[in-house]
């Protein structure tokens, strides 16, 4: 039931187990199918290639931005972090804008260290295994 009443649908079988319903989205994927015309006048190999180039240039947009933005975090060594200082010596005093900017850059370290925690212990394990393994069998 929703809030515009109750609906009714079809289920279809579920691939594991034929006796029970299925219902869901699986192997999608976007099928774009290039025109005849471009496919007798470029060959076959072309809309591929041009899809290939695309998704290059989208991937190179999304990494720029990634880096851009990192780049205006208000950490010590990059670009943000002396926009910060410098903003913050504008409106207090040398001493206390260094204080401060010190307490915020060592913040967005802590932060980005926590996010990348779970990936650097899943790191550290899969480097570790073979180790032990290698001194378990001396």
């Amino acid at each position: 039931k929703t809030d515009k009443g109750a609906v009714s649908f079809i289920a279809a079988a579920n691939p594991e187990n034929e006796s029970k319903g299925f219902m869901g989205v699986s192997n999608f994927e976007l099928a774009r199918i290039p025109k005849e015309a471009v496919v007798e006048k470029y060959g076959a190999l072309a809309p591929p290639t041009m899809q290939w180039i695309h998704m290059l240039f989208f991937w190179l947009w999304i990494v720029s931005w990634g880096v851009g933005l990192f780049n205006l975090l208000p950490l010590g060594p990059v670009d943000g972090g002396r926009m910060f200082l410098t903003g913050l010596e504008s409106v207090t005093t040398k001493k206390r804008a260094h204080r401060i900017w010190k307490i915020v850059s060592l913040t967005c370290l802590l932060l980005i260290f926590i996010n990348m925690a779970p990936f650097l212990w899943k790191l550290f394990l899969f480097l570790i295994k073979p180790l032990m393994f290698l001194i378990a069998l001396v």
